[in-house]
């Protein structure tokens, strides 16, 4: 999966993405990049799933927000989440 662009627009940002689709999709959102800071689920794409996504979110009163794409391919057999 690769980011296609994050544009910000005065109270919102735009994310867009590409891939996965044969995997489930987590968009996830924290407010810093320290160990322990937790990422939150902004949204979550049960597979199959389009090529392209996209989210629009609100930026809010923090100063700083930090976005990761995360795909999880899960094994039928095992039902287990594997790299890739």
């Amino acid at each position: 999966m690769k980011t296609t662009s994050v544009p910000t627009k005065s109270f919102s940002v735009w994310i867009g993405w590409q891939g996965g689709s044969n995997s489930t999709q987590f968009l996830q959102r924290a407010l810093s990049l320290e160990m322990g800071v937790p990422w939150t689920d902004l949204l979550t794409n049960l597979p199959p799933t389009p090529t392209a996504g996209s989210f629009t979110d609100a930026l809010g009163t923090n100063g700083m927000q930090f976005y990761r794409i995360k795909a999880v391919r899960w094994l039928e057999a095992e039902l287990r989440p594997t790299n890739g």
